[in-house]
């Protein structure tokens, strides 16, 4: 079978079987996928393949809070952003693993208006890992005040 980024008339069906799949494992109530994000899903190339596919879904399920997948909440190298201070120089996994988590915490952040318990539920996470990894990655900004 070739791969994805070969079979781009794919890419909208899986995306939409993944989302329902992780929606209901999670108990999220995404239930759809916005235009600019599917187009962004089938604009990627998938180096990782359809593994790579539902990895992000997943993830956009995750930290999404609504009812629709908004481009946002998808990875930023799906969304086409990726950007490197050493282009040519690839991550170690501790680097991509730390950028990733980053991510989530700041899109559970943003998702929650700023309200660490929601967030570190929503991340699966206590509330104390969370204050923690915000103190980590310099995030208080996104914090709600008061």
């Amino acid at each position: 079978m070739p791969p994805l980024r070969e079979r781009q008339d794919d890419v909208a069906p899986l995306a939409e079987y993944f989302l329902a799949k992780y929606a209901t494992l999670h108990g999220k109530h995404a239930r759809s996928i916005s235009t600019a994000a599917m187009e962004a899903l089938v604009r990627h190339q998938w180096p990782g393949n359809v593994r790579e596919l539902e990895n992000a879904i997943e993830r956009a399920v995750v930290v999404s809070s609504g009812p629709v997948i908004e481009e946002a909440h998808l990875p930023e190298v799906v969304r086409g952003q990726a950007r490197s201070e050493h282009p040519a120089r690839k991550l170690t996994l501790s680097e991509a693993v730390e950028r990733l988590e980053q991510e989530l915490i700041e899109d559970a952040l943003r998702d929650s208006a700023g309200n660490l318990a929601r967030a570190a539920r929503a991340l699966g996470t206590t509330e104390r890992i969370l204050r923690i990894k915000v103190q980590k990655y310099e995030l208080s900004h996104l914090r709600a005040r008061g």
